[in-house]
């Protein structure tokens, strides 16, 4: 059965490949170089995708697209170890993110 791909779902997954691309050098250089520190809601990169450090407190009327069991835990953008409760996010380049959380550019891993 072929599974038609949305518009949408390839914008993500671009998003998911440029982002890897673009940010992993600068994560890594940001780890050797500085202590890296938690994003908060507050930031500006944080803001801009609407990150929730905990994903059951994303409002379902402000954000209909997502979806009951999305996180930052089991999102594609998302690296580190398992078992880390904050982990770096290759969109927020130098910070780590919960892994409770979720924001706008969420993506499931495959």
């Amino acid at each position: 059965m072929k599974k038609n791909v949305t518009r949408r779902e390839a914008l993500k997954g671009l998003s998911v490949a440029a982002g890897g691309l673009l940010s992993v050098a600068s994560v890594t250089i940001d780890a050797a170089n500085r202590p890296v520190r938690h994003l908060t809601p507050e930031d500006a990169e944080a803001t801009a995708l609407s990150y929730h450090e905990n994903a059951d407190s994303v409002s379902p009327r402000d954000y209909p697209d997502h979806k009951p069991g999305e996180k930052c835990g089991n999102c594609a953008q998302l690296g580190g170890q398992e078992g880390e409760a904050w982990r770096p996010c290759t969109l927020m380049a130098g910070k780590l993110v919960s892994v409770n959380g979720w924001c706008l550019a969420y993506f499931r891993k495959p």
